[in-house]
């Protein structure tokens, strides 16, 4: 089912989308732990009829049977959280049992325990804690719910933002994610490869191919300049800069992490992709870079992976002889 789908890939909004396009009688043959599963990580922060209804869909699921005892109180824990009555919450995690809830509960407990250990900082900072711990855990709506508030109340408090940028990052809203990380710039400089990282990544999904070339070119983390480089492939590539993708090419070359799809991709931009379309390959002007990958190939992948080389030495054979015929 497309729900299961959308679900399974975090992408609550379309799964929203799709399950409220559904005529009613339709709606009424999913099952209703499904609605719960979408509204609880999609629901419309300023609308507290959502927020009452998902919790009434809690409680009928408890009362049908259709949730454990266990989950029950994982989920009751979740939105005392969210609401900020940590006495409650801390009830309902003291009975938090079952092995599988254990991870999510040391998180909530680590971050109560953190909170204790700062002096002079104001209470709003557990706030932001909470929240970042419910995001961890795949609670996003809650977490929002915890963080929109701040954001909007604290401007300067950095965590909130964090929240709320990667958790629409992680949902599929590139749209709001790059406001949030365009502020997160402005206020915690020091992490700017990350924030970078992430516009860029957002700005390519929305097919921003500049602005993404911009992001991923003021990157100076050495721990993700390789991704960064891959992206800037891309956005050169898309944005018909082929000169500009080449010299990306280049540097991924020497990159000792360099990986079988790399390879793959090259071998499909400089010889398949122009050989189906019939053109010339404006790789095989300078046969240097192409040869540099196809002998590199064979020394970095695997035995079970040398099928990729092949895949290169062919393409490379029907794209010269399609370079040859167009000359």
């Amino acid at each position: 089912m497309l729900i299961d789908a959308y679900l399974l890939d975090t992408q609550f909004y379309k799964a929203r989308k799709f399950y409220y396009s559904l005529p009613e009688t339709l709606q009424k043959t999913i099952p209703a732990i499904k609605e719960f599963q979408i509204l609880l990580n999609s629901f419309s922060q300023g609308s507290e009829t959502e927020y009452s209804h998902l919790k009434n869909l809690l409680s009928d699921l408890s009362q049908k049977g259709d949730i454990s005892a266990q989950e029950l109180v994982y989920y009751q824990s979740a939105f005392a959280l969210a609401e900020a009555d940590y006495p409650l919450a801390k009830q309902y995690l003291q009975q938090l049992t079952d092995p599988k809830y254990q991870s999510y509960k040391s998180d909530i407990d680590s971050a109560f325990q953190q909170y204790q250990s700062l002096k002079s900082v104001p209470s709003y900072y557990q706030e932001g804690l909470i929240g970042f711990q419910l995001m961890k855990n795949g609670f996003y709506a809650l977490a929002k719910k915890v963080a929109i508030p701040l954001a909007n109340q604290y401007s300067n408090y950095i965590l909130p933002y964090q929240i709320l940028a990667k958790t629409d990052f992680s949902n599929g809203k590139p749209d709001s994610a790059v406001g949030y990380f365009q502020k997160l710039l402005e206020l915690d400089y020091e992490q700017k490869n990350n924030y970078l990282y992430h516009l860029g990544v957002l700005y390519y999904q929305l097919g921003n191919y500049t602005q993404a070339v911009l992001s991923f070119s003021q990157i100076t983390n050495q721990d993700i300049m390789l991704d960064a480089e891959r992206y800037l492939v891309l956005s050169y590539t898309a944005l018909g800069e082929t000169e500009k993708a080449i010299k990306s090419w280049q540097r991924l070359a020497g990159y000792p992490e360099i990986k079988k799809s790399d390879f793959y991709s090259f071998f499909q931009e400089a010889f398949w992709k122009p050989y189906r379309r019939g053109q010339s390959s404006p790789y095989l002007k300078n046969t240097s870079l192409v040869n540099a990958y196809l002998q590199l190939c064979p020394k970095k992948l695997a035995q079970s992976d040398q099928v990729v080389c092949q895949y290169g030495q062919l393409g490379k054979q029907l794209a010269t002889q399609k370079n040859q015929i167009s000359i």
